[in-house]
Parts: structure tokens; C-alpha cells; sequence
């Protein structure tokens, strides 16, 4: 059966629509794409350049291409499929579903030994890319995520004052303090009222004092705050009083724990720019650890909002960090003032520590180690595995753009007009003729 729950899962049914006046509707529309090859992703698939999962992007919104430029999308589709899907493992990013005929940018990757005036070393060499369909991905294939290529300053803007003594627009170029600033609120930050708040560890007093000075740049006046509630908790508070500062760092940086993200304005600042806000992120929600499989030092950020951790990776592959990209599926338990609670889905990205050194160079004589390759302007991942599994009116996605590819973060090609050929069953033409 095929039910209005159905058709809104998967955007069809929208606010004063025939869909909810003329339910038989739901009927033409399955009839319309019955029989079609189709290109798609499930909710939930987060596309590159947007942090946006692909059921919320909207016709002239903007996603990356396969060269790492923003470009606008032309058309968005959605779709009630039956049939097989392809689960992706690919190395350093979730598992990823796709229609088995969804054609994805693939290349080989072999390492050759060289020997120069007595010095041997160890190159990658690139196949030639070729469009492979997702059902078709075998071990030894390399997907391509392009680096975001465009950098460019922008300025953060915000209404300073109240309305009955009269308000300013306060502009500043955001640079790398500011950035920090940005970073440590994307981990620890929230708004109430006309208070901006960073909860911090109590003994990370060197970071409140760097985050209120940070704030008296702007023209905000900030404290840091102690009550004995607070220190009950080993907890410190800063906090800043501008109402319109609120407004904009929601703006910039999203609404709750489980909706923050990267600025777009950061994801496109330069290098500097952008590393300052990493670091901001990583002191505010993240940790250094020695991993103890190999003794390398390894940096990681935990956050449960999807678009923050998918952001953060592209900003590391754009600054040329092999980040690494993890769903914690499972439940687990932990102890937040004083009470067990259990922990839902999470995301963890982590990348070396030694890459960070890596920064000054704008392109790295040698290709690092770890699963991930970083060469040239495009990071290669290799497939691990690929799974067929067979599914029943599932919600699936896609859209148009301008050059028909973006990424999700590889690159893959966009999809066809399915509108344009229909092919109906002999019992559904009847159907369509009676309504007529």
C-alpha cells in the first residue's frame, strides 16, 4: 500500500498541495516513475559544499562540483523506489546507500618505487578517472572528494544596542580571532535571551579568558562566571550580553547542539582563517590522544550534529588534513552531573596531529600515509566493501546542477529528468484513463 505518510516522507505531500486534497494523486505520480532507471540517494545523505542533507536542498541553492567550485542546483527530486541499493564502506566516511545504477567517479591508485641518485622512494600513480555505477564498485576502486578551491574574506555583521536607544550594525572581518571565537561557540556555545554562553571545564580558565577578550573586540562586554551551582559541576561559564550577537551566531553556526555547523563563510575563508577556527573547535569539543596501535598522536572533534561533522572534514581535506569520519551507531552510557544517562548517535572526525605541521605547505612533496590519499586538489578513499540489498518504497532523492556532478563527499554524476520518458503498466494506463 501506498499511503500519504508515504508520499510526505518522501516530499511529495508540501503545504496546500493537491497531494492532500487529492490523495489518488499519489497513485499518478507512482505511475509516472514506474519502470525508470533512477539515480538517487535516501534522507539523510549529506551533500558537499551545502552540509545539508539532500532531502532540505531547495532549486538554487548551492553545492560543490566535481572541481571543488560552488555551483548552483537547477532542479531536486524526489521519488518512492523499489528495487536494489548499493551500501558503500568506503574508507574514512560512513557508510553510504545509493540506487545501484548511480554513477560515481572512480580512478585507480598504485604505488611505484623510484630509485633517484641512490635515493628510493615510493610515488602514487593516478589511473585514468572513469563514471562507474555504484553496484558495479569492486575492492580497488578509489573515489574522488574534491578540496574546496575558492577562498575568499567575508565579514561578520550584527545589530549592536537596543531598539528604544537606537541600534548600530557593527562589521567585522572575520579573521583568525574571531575564527577561534566562532570554532569554540560551534562546540560549547549556546544563546538565552540576549546572552551569549560558553560552558567550559573549570579548569580551562586560559580559554575563558581568550574567549572574553575575544568578545570586547567586537564591542561585547563578557564575564566569566562562577556561581556555586556552576562550580557544583566543575564548570565555568562566559558570558556575553548583545542580543543581536545572539542572533547572528545562530545565524552563522545553528541553533542547538544537534543543528550546529561550519559558517559557509568559513568553509570558503583562507587557510588561516579556516585553521583558527579548527582549533577553536578542537579546544572547545575535542581532545589529543595517542593512539596505541601505532603511538601516533591523533586530534579528534565529537559532536552529534551531522552537518557540523561533515562540514569539519571538508574544511580539513579543503586545508589538506586526512580527516577521518566515524558514526557512533551504538548507545551508550555515561554519567552527566551525577546521573547515568544514555548517549545517542554521535559523530567523531579525527586526523593525525602531525598533518597540522602540514598547513604551511600549499601542496605536500609526498602523498602521506593512512587510508586516505591526499593528491594534488582531491583527496582519494578506497571502497572496502559493497553490499546489495533490496528495498520497498523508499524515500529517495536527487538533484540537477549546473555541471551535473556534486559530491556526497565523492564525487558522483547528477540525475536525469526521469519525467521526460514514463513508462506505465497496462493496468496503471486504465487507472490514469477512468480519472480522466
Amino acid at each position: 500500500a501506498f499511503t500519504i505518510q508515504e508520499a510526505t516522507r518522501a516530499g511529495l505531500v508540501k503545504e496546500d498541495s493537491a497531494w492532500k486534497t487529492y490523495p489518488s494523486d499519489v497513485l499518478f505520480a507512482r505511475a509516472m516513475t514506474r519502470g525508470q532507471r533512477r539515480f538517487c540517494f535516501p534522507e539523510g545523505t549529506v551533500i558537499a559544499g551545502s552540509g545539508m542533507a539532500i532531502e532540505a536542498l531547495v532549486a538554487e541553492g548551492k553545492v560543490l562540483n566535481s572541481k571543488g567550485i560552488r555551483q548552483s542546483i537547477k532542479k531536486t527530486f524526489a521519488h518512492l523506489y523499489t528495487g536494489e541499493v548499493a551500501r558503500l564502506r568506503i574508507a574514512c566516511i560512513p557508510e553510504v546507500l545509493v540506487t545501484t545504477e548511480h554513477r560515481i567517479l572512480v580512478t585507480s591508485l598504485r604505488q611505484v618505487h623510484r630509485s633517484t641518485k641512490g635515493q628510493a622512494r615510493h610515488d602514487w600513480m593516478l589511473g585514468e578517472p572513469m563514471w562507474k555505477q555504484a553496484g558495479q564498485l569492486t575492492h580497488g576502486d578509489w573515489v574522488i572528494v574534491p578540496r574546496i578551491a575558492e577562498s575568499e574574506p567575508s565579514r561578520f555583521v550584527f545589530l549592536f544596542g537596543q531598539k528604544r536607544r537606537g541600534q548600530k550594525r557593527v562589521g567585522r572581518v572575520v579573521d583568525e580571532g574571531l575564527a577561534w571565537l566562532l570554532g569554540l561557540y560551534a562546540a560549547e556555545g549556546d544563546v538565552g535571551g540576549r546572552t551569549v554562553r560558553l560552558t567550559l571545564h573549570a579548569k580551562e580558565t586560559r580559554l575563558a579568558e581568550r574567549a572574553v577578550e575575544q568578545f570586547k573586540r567586537l564591542g561585547v562586554s563578557a564575564k566569566i562566571q562562577r556561581p556555586p551551582s556552576l562550580q557544583a559541576m566543575n564548570i565555568l561559564r562566559v558570558a556575553a550580553w548583545c542580543k543581536g550577537l545572539g542572533l547572528a551566531l545562530n545565524a552563522w553556526c545553528g541553533v542547538g547542539a544537534h543543528r550546529k555547523r561550519v559558517p559557509p563563510s568559513i568553509l570558503y575563508a583562507p587557510a588561516s582563517v579556516a585553521r583558527a577556527f579548527v582549533q577553536g573547535l578542537l579546544d572547545g569539543d575535542g581532545c589529543i590522544r595517542r593512539d596505541r596501535r601505532n603511538g601516533r598522536t591523533i586530534c579528534s572533534v565529537e559532536s552529534v550534529s551531522p552537518q557540523l561533522a561533515y562540514d569539519c572534514q571538508s574544511l580539513l581535506f579543503k586545508l589538506g588534513i586526512r580527516a577521518s569520519l566515524f558514526r557512533n551507531r551504538k548507545r551508550r552510557s555515561t554519567v552527566i552531573r551525577g546521573r547515568e544517562v544514555q548517549r545517542g548517535e554521535s559523530y567523531t572526525v579525527s586526523w593525525p596531529a602531525q598533518d597540522l605541521g602540514a598547513l604551511r605547505d600549499a601542496a605536500p612533496r609526498r602523498a602521506p600515509r593512512g587510508m586516505a590519499k591526499l593528491l594534488g586538489h582531491a583527496i582519494y578513499l578506497p571502497v572496502r566493501d559493497v553490499r546489495i540489498e533490496a528495498v520497498t518504497d523508499l524515500p529517495v532523492f536527487n538533484l540537477q546542477t549546473e555541471d551535473s556532478t556534486y559530491g556526497v563527499p565523492f564525487v558522483v554524476h547528477n540525475c536525469p529528468d526521469v519525467f521526460r520518458q514514463t513508462v506505465y503498466s497496462k493496468d496503471e494506463i486504465e487507472e490514469l484513463m477512468r480519472r480522466d
